[in-house]
């Protein structure tokens, strides 16, 4: 996105792995395509800069809407509706009680920052939702321990999204990603990936190939007065340098 929206200073693009996109990736099978990393987002707040982008590039023709609540596989069984308390009948007030509480940040009737933050306002909010771990802020707001389902769907979606258990990360981070499941989520065929190409596919377009490099491992960044040197790794094993005006890492 950033090489994408400053393609009109032609900038290079350095990517560690064979292929663009980070974790969106995907594959196609018997021309059947599939996501290999993340499926869907949530739906860009109307008018807003990332809203603009993804009309104007044409990437919400990529996408459907998702109009049911992902399936949940537990002890090989599949849940449709897990949140209703499905896995567990007796318990099924806690896990109502968790779905409204997201509800809740969801539908703006609980304050939500914005992660960045949009302005000023939000700093306040967003410092003191980053001071506590998402786990203990849980079930402060509960009001009792995570139900172990519970507890296992919530981590496994932390770990799978961003890499850490709920204790290592802040309210702030895993609530602007969790509460993200609850609005309007777009699945591209093959996942984000989708996505991912068509905007480097454009970058491309206009900038030309050589500036989008895979199979680059930078080893220094120095910044002078003057410029940004970056040295690098190329996908032949060279070393290169590129004295650069700004770096983006």
């Amino acid at each position: 996105f950033s090489a994408y929206l400053l393609r009109d200073l032609n900038p290079i693009l350095l990517e560690k792995s064979e292929r663009f996109g980070g974790n969106s990736q995907a594959e196609s099978w018997e021309g059947v395509e599939y996501s290999l990393g993340p499926s869907h987002f949530s739906k860009p707040t109307p008018g807003s800069p990332l809203d603009q982008m993804f009309s104007s590039a044409g990437a919400y023709s990529l996408c459907r809407v998702r109009n049911s609540v992902d399936p949940v596989l537990l002890n090989q069984k599949v849940y449709t509706d897990i949140w209703a308390g499905q896995s567990d009948p007796e318990a099924a007030k806690q896990f109502t009680r968790v779905r409204d509480f997201f509800l809740s940040y969801a539908n703006g009737k609980i304050p939500f920052p914005k992660l960045p933050a949009e302005g000023e306002k939000d700093i306040p909010l967003l410092s003191e939702l980053d001071r506590q771990d998402f786990l203990s802020f849980l079930i402060k707001n509960i009001g009792e321990p995570l139900h172990p389902h519970v507890h296992t769907l919530l981590e496994l979606f932390c770990w799978s999204a961003l890499g850490a258990s709920m204790q290592e990360l802040s309210a702030a981070v895993a609530l602007s990603h969790y509460v993200s499941e609850f609005e309007t989520v777009l699945v591209p065929q093959a996942g984000n990936a989708s996505i991912a190409e068509l905007f480097l596919r454009l970058f491309v377009n206009q900038v030309g190939r050589e500036n989008a490099r895979p199979n680059c491992i930078v080893v220094d960044v120095k910044a002078s007065p003057d410029f940004v040197s970056v040295r690098y790794i190329d996908r032949l094993g060279t070393l290169r340098e590129i004295q650069a005006k700004a770096v983006i890492m």
